[in-house]
């Protein structure tokens, strides 16, 4: 079997992302071990745009719901996502058409709803100026056109500061670039597993390894060197 997704009817404490203890894999490992294919539960492409004209008026008044593709970092849906996992940290997993990388600000959070319980930032190589929010993201993996950063990704439900708790139930990504004339200019991607149990597959190797896998239901096909 090359993934298990598991229905649990909405019990939050069962729900979200899972990571199978017995297929731990600490990050430092040498071990090689690759999925052939990343549950498509655990995939997505960025095709939303969220664009908003700068201006003096109520943001909501300046949200353009069909932007000109020239406002947008990449073309909707050119760059996938995925999730995967090493020992007991989270994998983003990005890749897109070639060029995508260059100059890329990329931001991606682990949510409970809509509550972050981790935000971190990845620049792509020839430099990003915008100042992003969270943390810089540790790369892991890098290919001409995929990029794999570490993430936070809870196993337990965590205290919430809206009050209640929370279980890390989306991958939220986002790649956003600076235009003139717009105060935001993205493309967006989520991936949501509320109410389901969803193992994460192992992604792990050490400096100089190579690893080829697909990113099921996309038909992206992956390829990057352990870093």
């Amino acid at each position: 079997m090359l993934w298990r997704v598991i229905d649990r009817g909405g019990d939050a404490e069962s729900s979200g992302f899972v990571f199978d203890q017995q297929d731990e894999v600490a990050p430092e490992s040498d071990r090689l071990v690759v999925p052939s294919l990343i549950d498509p539960r655990l995939v997505t492409r960025l095709e939303l745009p969220v664009v908003v004209r700068s201006g003096g008026a109520e943001e909501f008044e300046r949200i353009v719901p069909e932007p000109p593709d020239r406002v947008l970092p990449v073309d909707r849906g050119e760059v996938v996502v995925g999730l995967a996992r090493a020992g007991e940290q989270g994998r983003v997993v990005l890749t897109g058409p070639a060029g995508w990388m260059d100059g890329a600000c990329v931001v991606a959070s682990i949510t409970s709803g809509f509550v972050p319980l981790d935000v971190v930032h990845w620049k792509g190589p020839g430099g990003c100026s915008l100042s992003l929010p969270g943390q810089a993201a540790v790369e892991d993996c890098r290919g001409e056109q995929t990029v794999v950063f570490a993430i936070e990704v809870p196993q337990q439900p965590v205290p919430l500061p809206t009050g209640g708790e929370g279980v890390a139930e989306s991958l939220r990504v986002q790649l956003v670039h600076e235009v003139p004339g717009f105060e935001v200019a993205s493309v967006r991607g989520r991936v949501d597993v509320a109410d389901l149990a969803v193992e994460v597959p192992t992604l792990s190797g050490a400096a100089g390894q190579l690893a080829e896998f697909e990113l099921g239901g996309a038909g992206a096909r992956v390829s990057c060197v352990f870093t």
